[in-house]
């Protein structure tokens, strides 16, 4: 072809005129050589869409494999600080997928899962699925057929990767791999942990994140199901509290992103260590901005939001437990503020019992208001003027140091 009519000239302008550093760039004048319909390729017109097929249609609702947090077709980013257990929350969706039971208080579309666990062996995957099915009431057996799972740990797993800085990257072998095994089981949930395993482009270049998560987002829309994506957060994104690693084009390009977090303070508070918090950072298609918070206990989390006494006799359980708490905590010396939302409060300290730890800390809350009101728990202020303090104590006993008489 005659070099007036090639459609790309290189060039070093732009790029510091380093030599060997080239920038590609159309002419002004030149065009493909292909006509299609009168015209060069390259100016073929813009398809768009025919507005008129959906007259008289019915808007289509927007399609969830979990409400608000887990869009279908899409990718969805989940975010967390290594060992706050973003894994473990991403393999309890697995499960509560396939046996079409809630997740952490959301119901799950019953549907087939496949997992590509790149950071827990076999062994930890074992244990902690146990830990799952025993929550559930369920068996190895009763997930074996929808649930696919694999452990890549030490190998190479990444999915697509960049041969030249500037060219378009290439998916690899194992995503070609991973692509038809998600077909062939007809997942529509698959969990990729983690980015950092997966992703050998440059977490801070956005077009690297966009091709990816484009890519990925290819086998969300083919299955109409989502990729489920763990990460790791960058330091910024740490200390920001957005959970975003690298590039914004991670974030500006999934459509959903979790982050999973512990509350403030949580490492100096024993009564808190166990409590996480999973926080909408993105939502294109749902609220933004919510949070459900979370308790680690016997390998799973529970929502501490959907853990009510169901009935009569457990809110006696319920009240019973709490006030025998109080009095074994008062017995051996410890002053117990009444605010709820102290580091040391009613609700963190009984939390730390055995006979309490199932006990979420909203439900322990609720059930301080109700036992104050029917005289079974009282208030006592305690301390200097200067330095009052409001305490707990059942009401048939003294806390240590209190004077008989003190106005409860």
């Amino acid at each position: 072809m005659n070099d007036d009519f090639e459609p790309w000239k290189r060039s070093t302008e732009g790029n510091g005129g380093f030599p060997g550093r080239y920038r590609e760039h159309r002419t002004a004048t030149s065009h493909s050589a292909i006509i299609k319909n009168g015209r060069p390729a390259d100016l073929q017109p813009l398809a768009s869409i025919d507005l008129m097929r959906w007259e008289g249609e019915p808007v289509p609702d927007r399609r969830w494999l979990v409400p608000d947090l887990i869009p279908e077709d899409e990718v969805t980013m989940l975010s967390g600080d290594g060992g706050n257990g973003k894994s473990l929350l991403a393999l309890q969706l697995a499960v509560a997928a396939v046996l079409g039971k809630p997740w952490i208080g959301r119901s799950v579309r019953r549907c087939k899962v496949l997992g590509l666990f790149c950071e827990d062996s076999e062994t930890e995957l074992h244990i902690r699925l146990g830990d799952i099915l025993k929550h559930y009431g369920a068996t190895f057996g009763d997930v074996a057929e929808d649930l696919r799972i694999s452990s890549h740990v030490g190998q190479e797993n990444s999915l697509m990767e960049w041969r030249e800085w500037h060219a378009p990257g290439v998916t690899t072998a194992l995503y070609t791999r991973l692509e038809q095994a998600v077909i062939d089981h007809g997942a529509e949930i698959v969990i990729l942990d983690s980015l950092h395993d997966v992703f050998s482009g440059d977490e801070i270049k956005r077009t690297h994140a966009r091709q990816f998560i484009n890519t990925l987002a290819s086998i969300a829309g083919q299955v109409h199901g989502a990729v489920l994506l763990c990460a790791h957060p960058s330091l910024a994104g740490r200390n920001s509290g957005t959970g975003e690693s690298g590039s914004t084009g991670w974030r500006n390009t999934v459509r959903s992103m979790l982050y999973l977090t512990r509350p403030k303070d949580s490492e100096d508070d024993e009564g808190a260590r166990d409590q996480r918090i999973l926080k909408t950072k993105k939502a294109n298609r749902g609220p933004e901005g919510g949070s459900i918070r979370l308790r680690w206990s016997d390998g799973v989390f529970l929502s501490e939001a959907n853990q009510q006494p169901a009935g009569f006799v457990e809110v006696l359980q319920l009240d019973q437990d709490l006030v025998e708490g109080l009095r074994s905590l008062v017995s051996n010396g410890a002053l117990v503020p009444a605010d709820p939302k102290a580091p040391r409060g009613f609700a963190n300290a009984v939390r730390d019992l055995p006979s309490c730890k199932r006990y979420a800390w909203g439900v322990i809350c609720s059930a301080q208001a109700r036992l104050l009101d029917q005289g079974k728990l009282v208030r006592v202020e305690m301390g200097p003027k200067s330095r009052r303090r409001v305490y707990l104590r059942p009401a048939d006993m003294m806390l240590p140091g209190e004077v008989k008489g003190e106005t409860p």
